[in-house]
């Protein structure tokens, strides 16, 4: 199913016909990223300038099915499914290590705070080993003393199954840290510390501008991104880091 210019442009039609005095409309595009490109080109200069009073509302599954002109444009926000809470990582340093990710902080906070990121990954590698080796099933350890080729295949599973588990647990610190920068969000458009909704966050949170925190959310997209695939997680690690960190890289309004 696609979503055409016609479609686009009667959405504008109606966004543009009279409103009640001082109701706020708004265009809302289900499924954003069924958009073809030439629809979300002819797009762009509402999306970049909607009329007093309009509100536009994309959502989509597949933010990376939009073009990087229309994301752009848009202020990003992760709605999950169910409510997590993370305070179990609160301990394990993660929150500290994230404040420590500030617009203009430099090049060595950056590679310092990857490192222990990289650091701390690599303690999920080692829980994930262990759960995996107190599944083992002996039987099959036994009946493939002699046989190299079962062998082979029951050392192919296990690691497949080490792989899936530190996927999974690696996917949980990922989403708390997204989780972080919408807080962080959350906070640089005025909303007070003790009205955050995950609380376990506010005491390591301090207010960014809103600019520096768009952009922050770009990056976490782009570092879960990188991650789902065969990236280099050390080197994905540290040029979001980077990123973040770099000096000059927001330019006020």
């Amino acid at each position: 199913r696609k979503i055409g210019v016609d479609e686009t442009r009667w959405l504008e039609q109606q966004l543009g016909m009279t409103a009640s005095s001082g109701r706020l409309k708004v265009g809302f595009i289900a499924e954003a990223e069924c958009l073809t490109e030439q629809a979300q080109n002819a797009f762009l200069k509402t999306l970049e300038e909607p009329a007093p009073g309009n509100m536009l509302v994309l959502t989509t599954t597949n933010p990376r099915g939009l073009l990087t002109t229309i994301r752009s444009r848009c202020q990003t926000v992760s709605a999950r499914e169910n409510v997590r809470n993370y305070e179990a990582l609160a301990e394990t340093g993660l929150f500290e290590l994230l404040a420590q990710l500030e617009p203009d902080a430099g090049s060595w906070r950056a590679l310092t705070t990857a490192s222990q990121l990289v650091e701390l990954f690599g303690g999920l590698r080692k829980q994930a080993e262990q759960t995996q080796e107190d599944h083992q099933d002996e039987g099959w350890e036994q009946l493939a003393e002699d046989d190299k080729t079962l062998q082979k295949k029951l050392e192919e599973q296990q690691k497949a199954r080490i792989e899936a588990e530190y996927r999974r647990l690696r996917q949980y610190y990922l989403e708390a840290i997204q989780t972080w920068f919408m807080q962080q969000t959350l906070l640089s458009r005025g909303l007070p510390k003790e009205d955050l909704p995950h609380q376990e966050m506010a005491p390591y949170l301090s207010p960014c501008s809103p600019e520096a925190t768009d952009r922050n959310l770009r990056l976490v997209d782009d570092l879960i991104y990188y991650l789902s695939g065969n990236t280099d997680e050390r080197l994905a690690i540290e040029a979001f880091c980077l990123e973040i960190c770099e000096k000059g890289a927001i330019h006020p309004a």
